[in-house]
């Protein structure tokens, strides 16, 4: 199986569009309080993907098909800069066929360093998917924490991939 990810250019914006709103909408049914966008058209952040240095739009492949999509952000004010997941999808028909753990897996390589990326806490299908991603790929110094968000309670996880900092 050959999983590829590739930065998303502007004109493939609505390709990601037509996936965020799936995935928004799926996230939605794991929020405590129902709060926050559930469609494309309501995420405030999009466009800053295309306009914003430390914002990077990427697409996911197998073969010749497009399964899904990834939103990183770079704190770069942070030394050494630490990088987010901000968003992460697989379309449901492609999931549990690894794709999703090579797409991340070659994230981390791309970008070495600290990362951190959140979920909600009654999501538990991405908890499981993200701890083993994590357990695989990062070095021992990684942690997990519950926090309140405004949307309900969550689980950020922060990690090390790549070279020792």
């Amino acid at each position: 199986m050959k999983i590829r990810v590739s930065p998303a250019s502007r004109s493939e914006r609505s390709t990601i569009e037509g996936m965020l709103d799936p995935y928004l909408r799926e996230l939605s049914t794991y929020r405590e309080v129902r709060v926050g966008p559930v469609d494309a058209a309501a995420y405030a952040y999009l466009e800053d993907y295309w306009t914003d240095p430390n914002r990077f739009p990427f697409l996911i492949w197998q073969g010749d098909l497009i399964v899904g999509f990834a939103l990183l952000r770079r704190f770069a004010s942070e030394d050494p800069p630490r990088m987010q997941m901000a968003e992460f999808y697989i379309a449901p028909c492609h999931r549990r066929e690894g794709i999703g753990q090579a797409a991340a897996a070659a994230f981390f390589e791309r970008f070495p360093g600290p990362w951190e990326l959140e979920t909600q806490i009654r999501n538990e299908a991405a908890i499981d998917f993200w701890t083993r991603c994590i357990k695989r790929t990062a070095d021992d110094s990684s942690s997990i924490e519950e926090f309140e968000a405004s949307d309900g309670r969550r689980l950020r996880f922060r990690f090390h991939v790549g070279p020792a900092a």
